[in-house]
């Protein structure tokens, strides 16, 4: 938004970190609204146990119940969104 407001042209892509714990949802639609394609940048460390602790054993729980693993249904997550 700062670019826009100096005047300069829009970048074409804004990669950001985003997960279902961090969705950026402001900046994302922000980006849709002025044709901003957004990449999911780094995944922390996918299958490891690091994460906010209530979510993480939500993430489990949901994997276990699908089958995959917890980096599995995070890049569902990303495709699903079209990141």
């Amino acid at each position: 938004q700062e670019i826009a407001e100096a005047g300069m042209p829009l970048p074409v892509i804004n990669q950001l970190e985003l997960s279902p714990f961090n969705t950026h949802s402001k900046v994302v639609e922000w980006c849709d609204t002025h044709g901003i394609a957004v990449s999911c940048a780094a995944w922390s460390r996918l299958s490891s146990a690091d994460g906010p602790r209530e979510q993480w054993d939500m993430l489990s729980q949901l994997a276990q119940r699908k089958g995959m693993t917890k980096a599995q249904v995070l890049v569902r997550w990303s495709l699903q969104k079209g990141y």
